[in-house]
């Protein structure tokens, strides 16, 4: 998932986080698991995520994995 920097802060990330939620507890799922940019890490934190594991890399920036119980 990724918000144009333009749009950052307008709560459009939020609501597609939201629907893609949703649409995974739809369909069965328990838990939501994401890669997240570090820098990206508060905003799913936020959002009831928590970090799992180490810090890697992914194409050149420093990631964590996040999840979250549906």
């Amino acid at each position: 998932m990724a918000v144009s920097q333009a749009m950052r802060g307008s709560g459009v990330g939020r609501e597609v986080l939201k629907a893609l939620m949703a649409a995974a507890q739809a369909r069965g799922d328990r838990e939501v698991l994401l890669h997240a940019q570090q820098s990206a890490a508060p905003f799913y934190t936020r959002a009831g995520f928590t970090p799992r594991g180490e810090a890697f890399e992914e194409a050149g920036i420093p990631h964590i994995e996040m999840v979250r119980a549906l």
